[in-house]
This record gives structure tokens, sequence and C-alpha cells, in this order.
């Protein structure tokens, strides 16, 4: 296939995946506006930023400086615009839709008509609001709804879509953003609990939550919330679709059959998803759950998306091995 479709498929799964992983953030985080203590507030702002690394849009860049509770749910309103519809928040919800729906359009021909009317959809429902009007009635049901619209745009495609390189792309782009943000939101629990003199097990307890995995860590564990416990499930559970280790065994799955689907090879490349693949394994030390350095699981992720690029959409044709 060419290389601008199939950077076009990649990008498609990377957008929709990042928006998918922003709408649950900002769920959770409205959830807990109605009736959570300041300081559990406090926390899922700044943990959605840490996991951005971007600065929030307030006059005081640090949010623990804000201690009025009517304040704080002003600035709320502000918060939530700038993550939902800000135009020069590259993040936003609103230009990962566009992006995304941009890169669908171009490459149009390999998605089947159930998803393109299914993300074209969702998109021109998105168009048609603005933040003043999601946060009248309850704004969380939003974000819930635009989630569901996105696993349904991914069940379609399993179901629809037919099983050339252009899937495994998409599959590939979709894998790698949910490792990548999947990590950076476990290294900003990390950071940010470490941080509190007296950290608080309800911020672990929204963090189950948001991986849909509180019923299967009290069942692995127990009732009581303990914060290595939860790290490592989150990181090494393969068996968890949304866990830290399902991303990266799904990153090596696809690269090894797009390698065998292209009949190439790239030693570099191959490596590095076999040393993350590795990384997805829990340690044997059962008392350490965080062993494994987030920060650098994190740069070999940027390293690979690097290496894919470079080896599947910005190559010279004429060191293509395949090119006769």
């Amino acid at each position: 296939m060419l290389c601008r479709s199939a950077q076009n498929l990649y990008w498609l799964g990377r957008y929709l995946e990042r928006a998918e992983h922003m709408c649950r953030l900002l769920r959770l985080q409205m959830e807990t506006l109605v009736d959570r203590p300041r300081q559990e507030i406090h926390f899922g702002w700044q943990r959605i930023y840490a996991n951005l690394q971007r600065r929030p849009p307030l006059a005081k860049a640090e949010l623990e400086l804000y201690h009025d509770d009517d304040l704080m749910l002003a600035d709320a309103y502000t918060l939530a615009d700038d993550l939902t519809f800000e135009t020069s928040n590259p993040d936003s919800l609103h230009n990962c839709f566009a992006y995304g729906r941009e890169s669908a359009r171009q490459s149009r021909n390999y998605l089947s008509f159930e998803m393109w009317t299914c993300l074209n959809r969702t998109w021109l429902q998105l168009k048609e609001v603005d933040l003043a009007k999601i946060w009248q009635p309850t704004p969380e049901n939003f974000y819930a709804r635009t989630a569901e619209q996105l696993a349904a745009f991914a069940g379609i495609s399993a179901s629809t879509m037919y099983r050339t390189q252009g899937w495994h792309f998409l599959q590939l782009g979709h894998a790698l953003e949910r490792a990548q943000q999947s990590s950076a939101l476990l290294q900003a629990q990390a950071k940010l609990s470490r941080a509190q003199k007296n950290p608080d097990a309800d911020n672990w307890l929204s963090l189950l939550r948001f991986y849909q995995a509180l019923d299967i860590y009290q069942w692995h564990y127990h009732v009581h919330i303990d914060p290595p416990q939860v790290l490592r499930l989150l990181r090494h559970d393969r068996r968890l679709p949304c866990s830290l280790a399902h991303a990266l065994l799904q990153v090596n799955t696809e690269i090894g059959t797009l390698f065998t689907d292209t009949k190439i090879a790239d030693r570099d490349l191959q490596q590095l998803s076999d040393a993350l693949e590795k990384q997805s394994r829990p340690p044997k030390s059962s008392d350490n759950a965080t062993a494994l350095d987030l920060a650098a699981c994190r740069e070999q992720l940027r390293q690979l998306d690097r290496l894919i690029a470079a080896r599947w959409f910005d190559y010279n044709i004429e060191d293509d091995p395949a090119t006769p």
C-alpha cells in the first residue's frame, strides 16, 4: 500500500485512541466535581495535565494554589474547555477528532462504509456543541457518550474492515498510542502521589475506575487499596485490555505481522519492539511493582514511533529493499 495511506491509518488509530483516553479522563473528573473533596478534585486536574505534559491555562501556574471551592469550580469550566474545545491545544478532544477525521478522509478507500459513517456522525455531533451547551445538564454524560461512540467505531472496524496491511497500521497506531498514554498516566499518578504528605486511597481508586479494573483488582487482591499492587496490575497484567502490558504486547504483534506481510525487516525496529514487549512482563520481585522505569518506557515508545515513520512512511524509495 502507499506509504501515505499507511501513515494516515496509523495516525487515525493514534488520534482516536488519544481522544478516547481524554474522554474517559474527563468523564471521571466531571463526576468528582459533584461531591468529592477539594484535594481529590485538584489531584484529578493535576493528573490530567501531568499526563499531557501541558500547563493549565490559569493565571497561576500551579493548581494547588487554588483553595476556594467556588473559584475552583469556576476554574473547572476553563480547564474542561481547554481540554475539550481549545483549538490551540493539540491534544484537545476537538483537535484529536479533527486530525483523525482528516486522516480517515485521506485513506477513505481503506475504510468500510460503516466505519466512515460512524466517525463522520460523531465528528458532526461534536462540531455542533460547545462547552456551554454540555455544561448545564451533566457534562460527564457528554464524555461518556463520546467514549461510547469511539468504542463503537473500534467494534465496527473489527467487524467490517478488510484485513490488509491498512488494518494492521490502524491497530499499530491504536496500540502504540495506548501504551504511550498509559505509561504517561501511570507515571503522573505515581509522581503526584509521592508528592502528597498523606496519599489518598481514593485517588488510586479513581485510577482503577479509569482502567475499568476495580472488580479485577478486588478479585486478585482485596478491597483495601494498595498503590504498589494497583501499579502492578495496571502495568503488568496482559489480560487487562487497557493495561500497559497488553498495549506493548499488541505493538510487538502488529510490527511482527507487518514485517511478515511486507517481507521486509528492520533489526533496530524489531529489537526495540521486542525490548518493549519484555518490559510488559511482571518483575520477579513481587514487592516492587514499579521496578521498570515508566519514563524510560515512554522514551522508547517515542523512539519506536520515529523508527516506524522512517521505515514505512518517510523512507527513500531508492533505499527500499523491496524496490526492484
